[in-house]
């Protein structure tokens, strides 16, 4: 019987032997390791600021092919985020429905309410805004605005909607011309 110990150890060489190439010289030819399993890639890096680019569209399909608004833009990339502060408010216009259902529903549960009110209403009126295209179920903006147009010294505040937008949603800051306009490359799971 072996020793079960001596085994083990032939074991190890012997796997050692399928990823070490040992040169071996034989009645005194060149010895060259070639490996050529393995292959230098330098990394991609992309300039500062450098977005991921989207598809190349090659032709454009038949509109008898193409789903409705609030199928087709919920699915496709990339996702679009436009968000203006305006004289009443903030308002975000968007291509993907889910994120501004989330917007919309985070914003108006934390909206702070009116103690001096009997009714208790919050200070500020969130609302989905219906689109002008499809069925009339997809919504393609947020509006959040005084509920109390009276109240002039309350003003909302845009950081907050901001800061969720890049932190809780994921979008990336494009530009910030006429508005903030964030966009998000790759689809939520």
């Amino acid at each position: 019987m072996t020793n079960p110990c001596h085994n083990s150890s032939l074991i190890g060489e012997d796997i050692e032997q399928v990823f070490i190439k040992k040169p071996s010289a034989t009645r005194g030819e060149a010895t060259e390791t070639i490996q050529d399993d393995f292959v230098d890639v330098a990394p991609v890096t992309r300039p500062s600021g450098a977005q991921r680019s989207t598809p190349k569209v090659l032709s454009l399909p038949s509109v008898d092919v193409l789903a409705r608004p609030e199928n087709l833009f919920s699915s496709i990339l990339p996702y679009t985020l436009i968000v203006r502060h305006t004289s009443d408010g903030v308002e975000i216009e968007g291509s993907h429905q889910p994120t501004l259902q989330l917007i919309h529903d985070y914003f108006k549960k934390y909206a702070r309410k009116n103690l001096n009110d009997t009714r208790q209403i919050s200070y500020f009126n969130t609302s989905l805004v219906p689109s002008a295209w499809g069925s009339g179920t997809y919504h393609d903006a947020v509006r959040i605005v005084r509920e109390d147009n009276r109240a002039s010294w309350l003003k909302i505040e845009i950081t907050p909607v901001l800061a969720f937008v890049e932190g809780v949603c994921g979008y990336e800051l494009l530009h910030s011309e006429a508005g903030w306009v964030f966009r998000r490359n790759e689809p939520f799971h």
